[in-house]
């Protein structure tokens, strides 16, 4: 009940700024476990899928209905982004890789079972560079 609590009084009550990619899914499944309808369109969430995909279609002068039809995946935010910026060298590492990998998340952990508990150690860190890569992003986007 607990945890419950938090995350309806975090989605719902607090007014805190929340940064999502893509983030209906969760939404909805974040819903399902409190048990209210959080909605999708709250002037305090935030998609960086579609700031990127608005900022990266001004970039490279696409049109609105490109944004609405096709819009980025989070490799491609960070590949447009973080490369450009010179955060992320496309340069070969020490260990053969390019050295993009580095921010690379593995489908594995995405596609494991996030039911389960405890949650694993991959799954835990994949979470927490998840949510921590979009602070960067757009940090980035602002930045432009």
């Amino acid at each position: 009940a607990m945890i419950r609590d938090t995350l309806r009084w975090i989605f719902l009550e607090s007014g805190a700024q929340i940064l999502g990619f893509a983030h209906r899914h969760d939404l909805h499944m974040i819903s399902t476990y409190i048990g209210e309808d959080i909605p999708i369109l709250a002037p305090n969430f935030f998609d960086v899928q579609l700031i990127a995909a608005h900022t990266m279609a001004e970039e490279l002068g696409s049109s609105r209905s490109d944004v609405d039809s096709s819009r980025p995946g989070l490799k491609s935010c960070c590949s447009h982004f973080l490369e450009d910026s010179g955060r992320v060298s496309s340069q070969t590492t020490d260990h053969g890789r390019d050295s993009r990998d580095s921010w690379s998340l593995s489908k594995n952990e995405q596609c494991s079972d996030w039911a389960q508990r405890p949650l694993t150690a991959n799954q835990l860190e994949y979470a927490g560079l998840d949510a921590a890569v979009l602070l960067v992003l757009l940090a980035e986007m602002v930045c432009r």
